[in-house]
């Protein structure tokens, strides 16, 4: 399922999507994520994944898009994958968003469009159980 959120400057999205990821703390009230505490939870972060509408990296950080997308895979409180696994499952969320073949390219040198795919693929890199199995052409 995706999920899209939309509004006016200043309506507050980004400020709920920094409470949905445990970045900021609701000045009162509480937050839930599939009934779990964003900043401690863990279970909901395999189900939850974002594309930044800024990329976080300086514009010539030397890291490949296939790095990028594994570094998806670091996200507080799940478990460490060995570097086989990371690449195996980094490949698998390239190819859903058709970038397989740029995954060894520079983080810096593809278009803007092809960047924002990467960062998708990062995205589904959270839900390892559905990424390859979401692909029809990964058999």
């Amino acid at each position: 399922m995706f999920v899209g959120l939309i509004g006016p400057n200043g309506g507050g999205k980004s400020t709920l999507l920094k409470l949905l990821l445990g970045l900021e703390q609701p000045a009162s009230g509480t937050v839930r994520v599939f009934g779990e505490d964003p900043v401690t939870g863990v279970n909901w972060r395999c189900k939850v994944g974002h594309v930044p509408q800024q990329r976080e990296f300086t514009t010539r950080f030397p890291v490949s898009a296939e790095q990028v997308v594994a570094m998806g895979l670091l996200a507080r409180g799940l478990p460490s994958l060995s570097k086989q696994s990371n690449s195996k499952d980094a490949s698998c969320a390239l190819e859903r968003v058709g970038m397989l073949g740029q995954a060894e390219r520079i983080w810096w040198t593809p278009s803007g469009g092809q960047k924002q795919r990467v960062l998708i693929a990062r995205a589904l890199c959270m839900n390892l159980n559905c990424c390859c199995l979401m692909n029809p052409r990964s058999g």
